[in-house]
């Protein structure tokens, strides 16, 4: 496997908050640039598997949301849009561009969560003269209204987003910090609810306990308010017309049978936007299979990249 460098940064958006991003630069003279779009309330403690696989073998960047990470809290919240994150990952592939030797003139769209949203979006508002997204790859991925979804009903989304949003910031700041201060109660609550999965131990768990801890409250709940609001749906037929032009865009999906997060309806819109996609179901799988099943979700994202991205007609852009 090729060696690899690092390199990371911030870039200030318009609106004044400091977007965190970072890249691994392959020494390999021709790889797939992966671009990741994370979930809600998480920063990178769930991928290390995937960049430990990843480093070299691809260049990456990833990116955190406004008050994640590395990322400063929201300038202006109550602004906070999916929109505006995919005008985020765009000013960080221009960044990239500048700061480093990577090319971003083509790229493979990897997005987990709320990151899928973000993703398509980015797909669906891509002008003439945007890289080229050389393919999509949706990890247990939303496409409209998480909330509304799990809850089976928009109203009772919506009701509990105002909730969320009206609550005072230090009850909010609280509930961020009760899985770090009870971290064991956490966790087993976590395992007997159901929201965990046997290949997710105490020290994953812990890992994203603390970085919910150290989340901004007014970033998080207007992050999680922007989701309720989107939808890709009959958007996203759109953007898959726009590239059907010289070829179907390559597209893997995986979902898992237990994830609360992103239940069957997602599958559904993703199937509609992309007939022809890699679908890869867990039977086993939650929502944080993206750490319980890190191996095998590895195994399918370089097996699709192999197939669709390096040997078939898309073609890879320089480092």
């Amino acid at each position: 496997m090729a060696a690899s460098r690092e390199y990371q940064s911030q870039v200030e958006a318009e609106d004044g908050t400091n977007i965190a991003w970072r890249v691994s630069i392959s020494e390999s003279t021709e790889v797939p640039l992966l671009v990741i779009c994370n979930g809600l309330s998480n920063d990178d403690a769930q991928w290390y598997q995937y960049f430990n696989a990843w480093r070299g073998k691809y260049s990456f960047v990833y990116w955190d949301y406004a008050g994640h990470g590395l990322s400063s809290p929201a300038a202006k919240p109550r602004d906070l849009s999916i929109e505006g994150c995919a005008r985020y990952l765009q000013l960080v592939l221009e960044r990239v561009q500048i700061e480093t030797t990577v090319s971003v003139a083509s790229f493979v769209l990897v997005g987990y969560s709320i990151g899928a949203q973000v993703a398509l979006e980015y797909c669906h508002s891509r002008k003439v003269g945007r890289p080229n997204v050389l393919g999509v790859v949706i990890l247990l991925g939303c496409t409209e209204r998480p909330l509304g979804r799990i809850l089976r009903s928009d109203t009772l989304g919506c009701a509990a987003v105002s909730l969320l949003t009206s609550m005072p910031r230090p009850i909010i700041k609280a509930m961020l910090c009760a899985p770090l201060m009870l971290p064991s109660l956490s966790f087993w609550l976590m395992c007997t609810l159901g929201l965990g999965e046997e290949g997710v131990g105490f020290p994953t768990a812990l890992a994203y306990a603390e970085h919910l801890a150290k989340l901004d409250p007014d970033s998080f709940v207007y992050l999680l308010a922007a989701a309720q609001k989107h939808s890709t749906v009959g958007r996203t037929g759109a953007m898959m017309t726009a590239v059907e032009r010289t070829s179907r865009l390559p597209a893997l999906v995986i979902s898992a049978s237990k994830d609360l997060m992103a239940p069957p309806v997602h599958l559904q819109n993703l199937k509609t936007a992309f007939p022809d996609a890699t679908v890869v179901h867990l039977p086993n799988g939650s929502h944080m299979a993206l750490a319980g099943h890190a191996d095998e979700i590895i195994q399918n994202v370089e097996n699709f990249i192999d197939r669709h991205i390096v040997n078939g007609s898309h073609c890879c852009a320089p480092q």
